[in-house]
């Protein structure tokens, strides 16, 4: 049962692994040492650590004797991103094919996930199914079959009930790689669909990379399945896709409103895309920052005496105990923070930068007070000149609030919660900015909250 559930975790992304190893440790005293050894290898799988470039899989043996071929059909199934207009339509092209387009509900609709959680097969503690293109979207997919009224088979021969592949080199090194022949069948009609205006899809690029992986049917008399061949990773970037959806999921458990120990979460995150490095810069802002000024007591860092009576400390001086409040558990992660960046003929709060795969990604923060005068120039002028001197689009506008008995400003807003309406309200739709505002308001003691309550 625990494989089972490492094995599913590693698909749906169930629990976080660090909660997986706590129950498998409680019962580790019960299992097998081969099989413990086996279990805690398959919840290390880490997509990043491997490369597929090509994978088909077959496990039928082919047997095409006693068939005639004029009377095979041929069927090629696949799923894709998309929600088609109807749950269930029907396209025919005249007699040479149609195509059934079926709203998927759940992952065994998908006919990759079916013929691959058939199969059984793992690859370093990775099942198979992992390339099924449902995993994690099935509310928003389409199950495309496409059923060919003839015997189409453009990567082999059929010598007596033997198949014998057909050469595709010299079609892969036009191609520079990969070529699924089968692919260019597939957009010849397709292509026909778009043309009578009968494809179910808004897509104006209609081109392979549309297809990631398809299983190819072949079908006798009363629709006897002969043999079927998966094709997976027909795409340059399918594997690449494939890591990146697992990545996500498993970053949702790190990005869940629950505050995570914080060095787990820098480890445990994994940076994968220009999105997912803001929103770690963001939430690493968050439990770190955020949850040592609104509950550690470092607000108080925040106030200073000044003209005989307690204030909120100027912007620059707040922005360097920011800076070195979250420097080093950035450098943890090998993101490097700069402060004063100029740009934009300005100078730039904070900037994020992390380097992979030889991609430079890079997250703009604006700090502002709440109080400030040019608070929304900020946002919406500002923070966007900064993000496109640097070249990017993602950015954190930060804002810091005072507002107390202490202190009254800013008049404009009542509280934080029409602060953060006014900021999400006024916020640049051009690029990628979240706004995240931290409280730093005094703060009563719980002890004295306590002492209260027995006095009252």
């Amino acid at each position: 049962m625990l494989t089972q559930l490492v094995l599913n975790n590693n698909l749906f992304q169930i629990e976080r692994k660090d909660n997986l190893r706590e129950v498998i440790e409680e019962h580790s005293e019960y299992i097998d040492p081969d099989i413990l050894s086996r279990i805690y290898e398959e919840l290390d799988f880490d997509p990043e650590n491997l490369e597929i470039s090509k994978l088909c899989v077959e496990l039928l043996e082919p047997d095409f004797s006693g068939e005639n071929q004029d009377d095979i059909k041929t069927v090629i199934s696949f799923v894709v991103p998309f929600i088609a207009e109807n749950d269930h339509i029907i396209c025919r092209l005249n007699d040479r094919a149609e195509i059934i387009f079926s709203k998927i509900t759940n992952v065994f609709e998908d006919p990759i996930y079916s013929f691959l959680d058939s199969a059984e097969m793992l690859i370093s503690g990775m099942p198979l199914t992992f390339f099924a293109d449902s995993i994690g979207n099935v509310s928003e997919s389409t199950r495309i079959d496409i059923v060919i009224n003839h015997f189409y088979h453009p990567d082999f021969e059929l010598i007596e009930n033997n198949i014998v592949p057909i050469d595709l080199g010299r079609e892969e090194a036009k191609r520079g790689g990969r070529y699924s022949p089968h692919k260019d069948q597939i957009l010849e009609f397709l292509w026909e669909l778009q043309q009578n205006e009968k494809f179910p899809f808004q897509i104006k690029n209609l081109n392979s990379e549309f297809i990631s992986n398809y299983l190819v049917s072949y079908l006798g008399n009363g629709d006897k399945l002969l043999h079927h061949k998966l094709f997976t990773i027909t795409n340059f970037n399918s594997y690449f896709e494939a890591k990146n959806k697992f990545i996500n999921n498993l970053n949702a458990h790190y990005m869940s409103e629950d505050i995570p120990e914080i060095r787990s979460y820098i480890l445990d995150t994994k940076i994968n895309s220009k999105k997912s490095f803001a929103d770690f810069c963001y939430r690493l802002l968050e439990i770190t920052l955020k949850k040592s000024i609104e509950f550690g007591g470092l607000n108080s860092a925040f106030w200073e005496d000044r003209d005989k009576k307690n204030s909120p400390i100027l912007e620059p001086k707040a922005q360097s105990i920011i800076y070195n409040q979250i420097r080093f558990l950035a450098e943890i992660k090998g993101i490097k923070i700069s402060r004063e960046v100029v740009a934009s003929n300005g100078s730039l709060d904070f900037h994020f930068s992390y380097t992979k795969n030889d991609i430079l990604m890079n997250v703009c923060v604006e700090l502002k007070n709440a109080h400030h005068e040019n608070l929304e120039h900020g946002l919406t002028t500002q923070l966007p000149l900064y993000i496109k001197d640097i070249g990017s689009r993602e950015g954190i506008f930060l804002v810091l609030w005072y507002k107390s008995e202490r202190f009254t400003k800013p008049s404009v807003f009542d509280d934080i919660k029409e602060l953060e309406d006014f900021l999400l309200k006024k916020s640049p739709k051009k690029y990628r900015i979240k706004s995240l505002i931290i409280d730093c308001s005094p703060k009563i003691s719980p002890s004295l909250k306590l002492s209260k309550t027995r006095l009252g």
